[in-house]
């Protein structure tokens, strides 16, 4: 037959012919699962009725008028479901159905009206990154070949539910090239029907298995008519850790003339639907189709009078966050059963979106060389601290969290780190897995030579600093100097120099860090941490210790963003360069400054700009993410910003100047604050000595970020160089494909640039597959702060009383009252921030930083009192609260809210007031 396929003949090349669910269930056939015979009505059949019927135009024409009219899925649904009713289902597909309806009813010994579930079976449904769960329709207790017929074309119209629609515009798929196929499957006289998951849903654990169950047919469960009965079973132990009884009041069942109908029985809800055995029986289907499927399932299940159980569906569950595949690869069998536990990068550097292959496998690469560099040899080559999941880096601290001492350190940093982290931890370490507070003593560990020496070398640089304070600053901005000069003075011409030449940098990087990048760090960290303590009994100690942090001198973030709105100064006095970055839009602008065609003064200003930072950008710890000077659009964003501020507001430089006298009065206040006596002079003498230091090397905390990204600049530089050789060479389809590479690829490539064009080829498809898989996981919305190797994910920690209506919390970072409106934003160049605005955003880097000069407040859903954002927010002299839980969503632009920087509290004063 050319329309139909029964079931269990269908293979797993099949898939653009009978969609997922078909897909699926002819692959559990073949596994030897229990399922409901039936067959499958092809996607050739939907194309040739579209055709038949001249469909195609018309359901283009109405998805058209949507895009113009709000998007309006409801009334393109409405036209595209009407067109199908109109439409005639051609001779050929009927009789190929009648023919395989009479089939299914000899094999199931149905008569001539076998009941059977008329199922959608979408071409991009049930897939592993995509569900497409509850986006069609499903007709259930379908009896004769008539109603079977109507229900295949009110199948196919479901393609074009609003819901679907919606779903598709959301991931991302061509409306066009989407197709359906219908299967068709023997009902089963269901007396308990459910769903199951493979690994908890909610939690993500993979340890455990989820059952909802509930009486008669599943439709009222999946439908949300019923309060199902709900088990959770532990995997390994095989107990059930947790038992509801739902309502079930409402059941579902098929009626003999065909359709379903509702009873209400009361009785029934308070029976459990399975027993203990029955529920194990479950238990182990699930292990097997898991296993089967080699990932988490979602299955739909029926059990009938005799107890058997059938399978009538089963797909990936694609909401669970991945676990770190290379730790698997990595580790024994007794290895991968100890809880192990990371920690979100993305809440350290404030990157949440997903790191290129090539930013994966550099910052991997310099990772290895700073463990080689600190005598842990073994490690440089596989390191064994950062993992990727979802594209990007988690931080493997197990080691740290089963030491008794490294697990006070790992508490300490996080809570200055992220705070949210740190309520995690302290939970999951008093109450979790028993191995995470066994006594390894990790920190032993630690104690070797080369490393000790290395430490003892970087404490000693730090007490230099401390000592000769004035010249610190000085001398740090030579040595970052000296080490990019001394590699970047060598002719390297050909691609596997370049190459060379880029593992040299990743190389040079360890002994830059830890002789004179964190020394800079420590030496404006260590005066804040002693100020904090010293202060701690003062009635206002930590106002006073963080009023001493504002406009800190020596922070080449400030220096950035003022030399930016120096810019926005001198465009505003030149008439022909003011107007045309009024006029024209920030990809224009971008344009005409890469040819240089800006207006003359402008365009030197900006190239002055660029040579001192244009090595920035979003995201810029990924190197695969571009820089200010290949588009700069971003910076004409912010430029049109700073434009904003009238004449009457306080600028930024004003604002800069009242942070030092505000921390000139605080240094003031600290000298009068302390007791008379032996014990207040001590802690004055120190407090003062640590307030002089804070104030003089405290900048330097951006600086070993800049120093790092001026590396990465250099090593991207590089490998657009190689790029441009190998695409030259039809190795790549373009410059930028590098980047979705590891560098041990690009060697290979290179090496072996003499294969045959199926080879190449291979390299092609493998660049365009992770081409694909980053835009997928750049639509991932949550990122876990912190995740076990279990799978466990943990989002957020309520911290305080944030779930009232009108106020929510969150960890106050930067002192100050202010009252404004909301912009949310997600990239720093989306939106238009207007001057005074509160910014709310997931999280910040310094490509954000130009914005703090202008904006009201900072609140943001991650990070901690030492994060980036914190610590330029309090430079600034902005509020700023950090970890408020979902604020990106619980707030919207364009509300009013008044923020305490120093309580942590936002409460909204009105749901929408544009106050532009």
């Amino acid at each position: 037959m050319k329309y139909i396929k029964f079931l269990d003949v269908i293979d797993d090349e099949a898939l653009s012919l009978v969609g997922g669910k078909a897909a699926n269930l002819g692959r559990l056939i073949k596994g030897d699962f229990q399922v409901p015979p039936g067959f499958c009505i092809t996607t050739d059949a939907y194309w040739h009725f579209l055709k038949s019927n001249e469909l195609a135009q018309k359901i283009n024409d109405a998805l058209t008028v949507n895009e113009t009219v709000l998007f309006n899925t409801q009334s393109s649904e409405a036209k595209i479901r009407a067109f199908f009713d109109a439409g005639e289902i051609p001779l050929e597909i009927i009789k190929e159905v009648e023919q395989a309806y009479e089939l299914l009813n000899q094999q199931t010994d149905a008569g001539d009206c076998c009941p059977v579930a008329v199922r959608s079976s979408a071409t991009s449904e049930d897939l592993p990154n995509m569900s497409f769960a509850g986006q069609q329709d499903t007709f259930l207790h379908v009896t004769g070949i008539d109603s079977l017929l109507s229900n295949v074309v009110q199948c196919w119209s479901s393609l074009w539910t609003a819901r679907a629609i919606d779903y598709r515009n959301r991931n991302a798929v061509v409306h066009e090239d989407q197709a359906l196929a219908v299967v068709v499957q023997q009902m089963i006289p269901s007396r308990v029907s459910g769903v199951f998951f493979t690994a908890n849903p909610l939690t993500g654990k993979r340890t455990e298995i989820v059952i909802d169950a509930t009486w008669g047919l599943g439709e009222s469960l999946v439908s949300g008519q019923v309060d199902p009965d709900h088990f959770v079973v532990d995997v390994s132990s095989r107990e059930i850790v947790s038992m509801y009884l739902g309502e079930k009041g409402l059941i579902i069942r098929g009626k003999p003339e065909g359709g379903i109908e509702e009873v209400e029985e009361v009785e029934g809800s308070s029976v459990p639907t399975l027993n203990d055995s029955e529920i194990m029986e479950l238990v182990m289907v699930g292990e097997r189709i898991q296993d089967y499927f080699k990932h988490p399932q979602d299955v739909e299940w029926a059990l009938n009078d005799q107890g058997v159980f059938y399978i009538v569906q089963s797909r990936s569950i694609t909401s669970l966050f991945p676990i770190p595949q290379t730790y698997h690869k990595e580790h024994s069998k007794e290895e991968e059963k100890s809880l192990q536990i990371w920690f979100s990068f993305a809440s350290w550097q404030g990157v949440m979106t997903p790191f290129t292959p090539m930013g994966q496998s550099i910052l991997s690469d310099i990772i290895g060389n700073i463990s080689g560099y600190l005598g842990f040899r073994e490690l440089t080559l596989k390191q064994r601290a950062f993992y990727t999941a979802a594209e990007r880096f988690y931080v493997n601290i197990t080691p740290l969290v089963r030491d008794t001492l490294g697990r006070r350190i790992i508490l300490t940093i996080m809570s200055s780190l992220d705070p949210t982290i740190h309520s995690i931890l302290n939970r999951i370490t008093r109450e979790g897995d028993p191995w995470l507070n066994s006594s390894l003593q990790a920190i032993k560990l630690l104690l070797r030579p080369r490393f000790l020496w290395k430490l003892g070398q970087m404490w000693i640089e730090t007490a230099r600093n401390l000592i000769f304070v004035k010249t610190a600053p000085d001398k740090l901005q030579r040595h970052i100097e000296s080490a990019l000069t001394n590699i970047a003075k060598r002719d390297q011409d050909t691609p596997i120099d370049l190459l060379r030449q880029v593992k040299e940098y990743s190389a040079a990087l360890p002994e830059l860090l830890f002789r004179h990048l964190l020394p800079g760090t420590l030496s404006g960290h260590l005066p804040m941490q002693l100020l904090l303590g010293l202060t701690s009994t003062l009635p206002r100690g930590m106002q006073i210790s963080l009023d001493l942090t504002r406009s800190l001198p020596n922070n080449i973030t400030s220096e950035m963003d003022f030399q930016l709105w120096n810019i926005a100064l001198a465009v505003k006095e030149d008439q022909e360069s003011y107007k045309c970055i009024r006029l024209l839009t920030d990809s224009e602008l971008s344009n005409r400054y890469l040819d240089n065609r800006l207006p003359n003064k402008v365009q030197r200003l900006l190239m002055d700009f660029f040579q001192n930072y244009g090595m920035r950008g979003i995201a810029e710890i990924d190197i695969g993410r571009k820089r200010w000077t290949e588009d700069p659009t971003h910076v004409f964003h912010v430029l049109k910003s700073y434009l904003e501020v009238k004449d009457n507001q306080s600028s930024p430089v004003e604002l800069y100047q009242m942070g030092v006298m505000k921390a000139a009065e605080a240094e003031r206040e600290l000298e009068s604050s302390f007791k008379k006596g032996l014990s207040g002079s001590l802690k004055r003498r120190l407090a003062l000595i640590s307030s002089k230091r804070l104030r003089l090397l405290g900048g330097l905390r951006e600086t070993p970020k800049f120093a790092i990204i001026c590396f990465l600049d250099k090593i991207r530089s590089n490998l657009m160089c190689i790029g441009t050789v190998l695409t030259k060479k039809d190795l790549l389809a373009a410059v930028d494909d590098i980047f979705y590479l590891h560098i041990d690829e690009v060697e290979q490539l290179i090496v072996n640039e003499d294969e045959n064009s199926e080879a190449t080829n291979k390299w092609k498809n493998l660049i365009e597959d992770r081409k694909e898989r980053y835009l997928q996981e750049n639509r991932r919305k949550r990122i876990p702060r912190l995740l076990l190797s279990d799978g466990t994910a943990f989002y957020d920690e309520q911290l305080g009383s944030g779930e009232v209506s009108q106020k929510l919390s969150g960890n106050p970072v930067s002192p100050g009252i202010v009252k404004g409106r909301v912009c949310v934003m997600h990239d720093p160049k989306e939106v238009q921030l207007t001057p005074g605005d509160i910014l709310v955003c997931p999280a910040t880097d310094p490509a954000w930083t130009p914005l703090f000069l202008i904006a009201g407040g900072l609140i943001m859903e991650v990070g901690g009192m030492m994060t980036h954002g914190s610590v330029v927010a309090r430079e600034y002299g902005i509020p700023a609260i950090v970890g408020a839980i979902n604020a990106t969503s619980r707030l919207q632009t364009g509300q009013m809210i008044r923020m305490d920087g120093m309580s942590g509290e936002i409460e909204i004063l009105s749901d929408n007031d544009d106050g532009r």
